[in-house]
């Protein structure tokens, strides 16, 4: 695709459920994804590598454009100035049809992941390969 970006599809042909994401929460996400297409769902993983500038992951986002039926962001960062909500305020300024593509995003939605008691902090915090697959199909 672009330096610093792969997808573990054809791009030209991609699958109605794109999950976006880099660093290592891409374990959780690969999970998801095997589990969403055991269920038979046609599913992919674009893995970015370089997060900025935005040009780069918004110019192959453009192009799924009308294709995917979602996109899932997923990163670990606090969600509000994320990486993933700004590549969404650059789609946006790209004409990005977010009315054909569902665009989401999954991450950290304050600035802390404080649980009052001993828990799975992946599930806490909504990034659980389960708490993936909900926010993607639901």
């Amino acid at each position: 695709i672009n330096v610093g970006i792969s997808a573990d599809f054809d791009i030209k042909n991609p699958p109605e459920y794109v999950f976006v994401t880099y660093g290592k929460i891409l374990d959780s996400v690969l999970e998801a994804e095997a589990f969403l297409r055991a269920k038979g769902l046609s599913v992919g993983v674009i893995l970015t590598e370089v997060i900025k500038p935005y040009d780069f992951i918004t110019e192959t986002l453009m192009s799924l454009s009308g294709k995917a039926k979602r996109i899932l962001y997923v990163e670990e960062g606090i969600e509000n100035g994320g990486a993933a909500t700004l590549t969404m305020n650059s789609l946006r300024k790209s004409g990005f049809d977010f009315a054909s593509t569902d665009y989401r995003i999954s991450a950290i939605e304050d600035s802390f992941v404080s649980p009052d008691a001993p828990c799975d902090i992946y599930e806490y915090a909504g990034l659980s390969p389960r708490k993936l697959v909900e926010r993607m199909l639901l």
